[in-house]
């Protein structure tokens, strides 16, 4: 009886941890530079725009979003840490390639939101730039370790 029990509770576990990795949501996070109000979902056009109306009306549309600094860099840094620019120490736009971690070497342990999101077996990888500092090592192509 005791071993029915033991297998009973194993295939439960199991079953419930599968549930709940099916239940975890995809994300999709589409920053623009010098976005504008006169793009799809934002507009009051219809079918301008098709794919970008059909994930706004589908997700999650973020409508009232503010900029935590007014130049570029610190603001990505700030949002891709969750952190002021005060915090991150970049306040200024440059070329010198790195990341917040660079700038303020106490947050080298402080997780981006990307790694953030792949400790919690999303994959995660970017097109373009979201830091204006230079892009950390691996980020593109989804490996550990890059932001």
């Amino acid at each position: 009886m005791k071993n029915h029990l033991m297998i009973l509770s194993l295939i439960c576990l199991v079953s419930f941890t599968s549930v709940m990795e099916a239940q975890q949501p995809n994300i999709l996070l589409i920053i623009s530079d010098d976005l504008n109000t006169r793009i799809g979902p934002y507009m009051e056009i219809d079918k301008h725009t098709p794919n970008l109306d059909r994930l706004a009306s589908e997700g999650i549309r973020f409508s009232r979003t503010y900029c935590q600094y007014p130049v570029c860099g610190p603001s990505r840094a700030s949002l891709m840490s969750g952190l002021y620019p005060e915090t991150t120490k970049i306040l200024r736009n440059n070329d010198q390639p790195g990341s917040y971690r660079v700038e303020n070497p106490s947050l080298a342990n402080h997780p981006s939101m990307a790694g953030f999101f792949r400790e919690r077996g999303y994959y995660t990888a970017r097109v373009s730039k979201i830091y204006h500092m230079g892009v950390p090592g691996g980020i593109e192509r989804g490996e550990p370790g890059g932001d």
